[in-house]
């Protein structure tokens, strides 16, 4: 239906038109955020991570529900559903983004987090 739609258009159009005519999709019509809050939300991933607060995949949906709640933008109604973005966004963000990695965090283990004092820290800056 949309080659239809596009050799329709073709057919329609001018001698003129024809040599500026083009075939290509139209991915931003159902995109949710428009480019400047996709950089913010970029910046605020990218942020957090650096300060050793990454978020996982379930907690970078649930902020952009938010965005998108709070700035009242137009979002598919499984969002207000189930109160978070939806994976396929979360997969094309990551694919326009491709610097971003959102992974689960790891946990420290007993032995590292103990060993971490003023006592260890003191003496290894002391060598």
């Amino acid at each position: 239906m949309t080659l239809k739609r596009y050799v329709d258009k073709y057919r329609n159009s001018s001698e003129e038109e024809r040599l500026n005519f083009h075939f290509a999709p139209r991915y931003d019509v159902n995109k949710v955020f428009p480019k400047e809050l996709e950089d913010q939300l970029r910046d605020y991933l990218l942020t957090s991570c650096r300060m050793h607060h990454g978020l996982t995949r379930k907690n970078a949906m649930m902020l952009a529900y938010e965005l998108a709640k709070i700035n009242n933008l137009k979002y598919p109604s499984s969002w207000d559903k189930n109160r978070q973005a939806g994976v396929d966004w979360l997969s094309g963000y990551m694919k326009r983004y491709p610097k971003l990695a959102i992974r689960k965090p790891e946990a420290t283990s007993l032995g590292r987090a103990t060993s971490f004092n003023r006592t260890n820290v003191t003496e290894f800056f002391d060598n």
